[in-house]
């Protein structure tokens, strides 16, 4: 029964009637969802693929999604719609279905929604633009007041918006009733930096007097009803937008998202003479443990199965129990020289790469084997498996991490059958190739020494963004990417 009632609450947002005196009046609608958290990642990539899809909708006005800073498993999606008949038209199409379909199983509970009403001064959006050394910082004001204030407070809030749109710090500010909750407001509130909003705005004479007035009409206290937010699917029209960035890495080398839970790891090679290690952070991008795994040499790629975390680690490959936080098993093969990324199958047959000695193993019987030495690719690293094909992104003729190669490493195709090897053509001598993955129907490879992120097929290649040189293994969750790079970062970045 609680499954049915989440399915048909969810559904309200995304796909049922909504309610209106007026067909030609603008819908504005905020729905908080709390997700259950081995569902987390399961709900965002769902809910970040109908954000992108809705926004193509001839009505939709505007779709936002945002993440909680503070409570992982907690997301907001807000929307504007021409009018019924475009909400009407949203609702059948197969990306709202979907939504629905996924919220059933990955909600703790109903969906909070609420119908927003438009209050004075109107709601002004993109008159004000992002700088680059903003630190925006962004919250949903969502409060309760007593019987008898919402005059007083409506009033309050009209004057009080007026001043906030005037600061330099303010980005945009609105406040909105919730239709059927008259003791219920929203405000929206985006500043260029914390320090704008907490200690500028609020001492500002008119945020005191407000507060003042919030203080004997609000239930409960302020901070309660203050959720610090980060928008998940920026508005842009570049190819790629950014999510999160954290720093505090020792040259990290590769990510991997463990589709089973809502963490990533990191590997840490740190340097030749200090001993690397594994971190683990949350995909929303708060770090758990910088040290989650110390006592490994080197460690490089990385492949998850089965709570197995699999680390190519110079002269051996790592066997992580993952609930354990333990090696459970080291091998080794004799002639092998760097072993780096990892990729596994759907049927969990591994493969590892062996940059300097030009191979690539597999496991066999809890033993390393060479699966295949091929003189087309002469220094194979990041590795992906793709159904029945193996593809390798080759680093080319390189001694260094960070140069450009002497010969430039390109894109293949293995058969993991017969092993017949496929040069992906527009990758041709591409450049120093670390990573690959597959996002939609591309394959998405990081040109190391240039810090260049290209889309690869069949057809064409397409450079997608270029950073700061030393970007390495990436990982892939839906289209969601997570980007290492040798001076000590970890990005997070949706690949439209």
């Amino acid at each position: 029964m609680k499954n049915i009632l989440i399915i048909a609450l969810c559904t309200l947002f995304f796909i049922s009637n909504a309610q209106s005196t007026n067909s030609n009046e603008m819908y504005n609608l905020l729905v908080k969802f709390t997700v259950k958290s081995e569902s987390i990642s399961e709900f965002r990539e769902a809910c970040i693929h109908s954000v992108i899809e809705s926004r193509k909708e001839a009505g939709n006005i505007e779709m936002r999604m945002y993440a909680d800073k503070n409570i992982d498993n907690v997301f907001y999606v807000s929307s504007r719609w021409d009018n019924k008949e475009a909400y009407e038209y949203h609702k059948q199409l197969p990306h709202s279905n979907n939504i629905a379909k996924v919220g059933k199983a990955s909600l703790m509970n109903a969906p909070e929604i609420m119908f927003l009403g438009l209050t004075n001064p109107p709601t002004v959006r993109g008159m004000k633009q992002v700088n680059p050394q903003d630190e925006v910082e962004t919250l949903f004001f969502i409060f309760k007041i007593k019987d008898g204030y919402r005059d007083q407070v409506i009033k309050r809030f009209e004057s009080h918006v007026a001043h906030s749109r005037k600061e330099e710090g303010n980005l945009s500010f609105e406040f909105y009733t919730i239709d059927g909750n008259p003791n219920s407001f929203v405000v929206y509130e985006n500043w260029r930096s914390h320090t704008a909003l907490m200690d500028i705005h609020l001492k500002k004479p008119y945020s005191e007097e407000t507060g003042a007035l919030l203080g004997k009409a609000m239930i409960g206290e302020m901070e309660q009803y203050m959720n610090f937010i980060t928008e998940l699917v920026p508005h842009s029209v570049e190819p790629i937008s950014k999510i999160w960035e954290m720093d505090g890495f020792e040259m990290p080398e590769s990510v991997v998202a463990d589709p089973n839970s809502d963490w990533i790891y990191v590997s840490n090679i740190v340097n030749q003479d200090t001993p690397g290690y594994i971190s683990r952070v949350s995909k929303s991008g708060k770090v758990d443990n910088y040290k989650w795994l110390e006592g490994i040499n080197q460690p490089c790629g990385l492949g998850i199965y089965n709570n197995i975390l699999y680390v190519g680690d110079q002269d051996k490959v790592r066997i992580i129990d993952i609930k354990k936080r333990k090696v459970i098993k080291s091998l080794s093969a004799e002639g092998a020289l760097t072993f780096n990324d990892v990729a596994i199958a759907a049927d969990g047959q591994v493969f590892i790469s062996d940059v300097m000695s030009g191979s690539i193993y597999t496991i066999v019987n809890n033993k390393l084997e060479l699966w295949i030495k091929n003189q087309d690719f002469t220094n194979p690293n990041g590795l992906y498996v793709d159904n029945g094909d193996l593809i390798v992104a080759d680093l080319g003729n390189i001694i260094n991490p960070g140069d450009s190669p002497v010969v430039a490493g390109s894109v293949y195709r293995v058969n993991i059958s017969n092993k017949k090897v496929q040069l992906i053509k527009p990758s041709y001598h591409l450049g120093g190739l670390d990573g690959v993955v597959k996002v939609g129907n591309q394959y998405v490879v990081t040109n190391n020494g240039k810090g260049e992120l290209y889309s690869i097929s069949d057809k064409e290649r397409t450079l997608i963004a270029t950073f700061t040189p030393g970007i390495a293994d990436l990982g892939a969750e839906g289209q969601t990417v997570y980007i290492p790079n040798f001076k000590g970062t970890v990005t997070s970045y949706i690949l439209k």
